[in-house]
């Protein structure tokens, strides 16, 4: 048997992976940290939070852009206690060939605030993650914002 596993990268899944708190793993090929960084950028004064960046990326793995889907995922990797106080934020619609992703983006999340009464400024001092379906994703341009009060 010596021989057939051999210590390297993976050739079917070069870029790396993800693994949630539950085991469900995803390549680091469905992530596209220049896009979440537009949409960190979005929301001024905001921490970024290693914990919520990965329950945001787990959108893709878990929940599609279903946010109420992964709560679980969401109180394993910030703690029951402060999963209800997390501020869920999505984009549903799909980006057009010709429309600018950060465009897109504030356009579509400033009528998702506006719904709930808030602003992108409204949320300083909070930790954040959050994700966009990569380009070559079909569900380009539905995103995931996932804010929490800072302690």
């Amino acid at each position: 048997m010596d021989g057939i596993f051999e210590k390297g990268v993976n050739p079917a899944n070069p870029n790396g992976t993800l693994t949630d708190p539950f085991g469900a793993a995803m390549s680091t090929y469905n992530v596209d940290d220049n896009l979440n960084k537009q949409l960190l950028d979005l929301f001024p004064g905001t921490i970024p939070d290693e914990p919520l960046q990965l329950a945001a990326d787990f959108i893709f793995a878990n929940a599609g852009a279903n946010p109420d889907d992964y709560t679980g995922v969401i109180e394993e990797l910030v703690g029951a206690e402060n999963e209800p106080s997390v501020f869920r934020l999505s984009s549903d619609k799909r980006i057009q060939k010709n429309q600018n992703f950060l465009s897109f983006q504030r356009n579509s999340l400033k009528e998702e605030l506006a719904t709930k009464h808030k602003k992108f400024t409204g949320f300083k001092g909070y930790r954040i993650g959050a994700y966009a379906f990569p380009k070559h994703d079909k569900r380009y341009g539905k995103s995931m914002i996932l804010l929490l009060p800072s302690n």
